[in-house]
């Protein structure tokens, strides 16, 4: 897998995860983690291990949930 097919992978399980009728949330530590915060976590293992797949799927993730972001 490349770059481009992790993102279209992430985009694609974003979509069928929020097509669901109450997608579940999900907490770490009692903390809610968004879909943009997984990612942005997962592109950088896949640049600290130079998995072009892994930092594409975190893309994919983060575009996904962009709306959500808070800076």
């Amino acid at each position: 897998m490349s770059f481009l097919n992790g993102m279209i992978a992430a985009l694609g399980l974003g979509e069928a995860w929020n097509s669901q009728t109450r997608p579940p949330k999900m907490y770490l530590s009692g903390t809610r983690v968004h879909h943009y915060e997984a990612g942005i976590l997962l592109f950088l293992v896949g640049l600290v291990a130079k998995s072009p797949t892994t930092m594409g799927f975190g893309v994919g993730l983060f575009l996904h949930d962009i709306d959500d972001v808070q800076l």
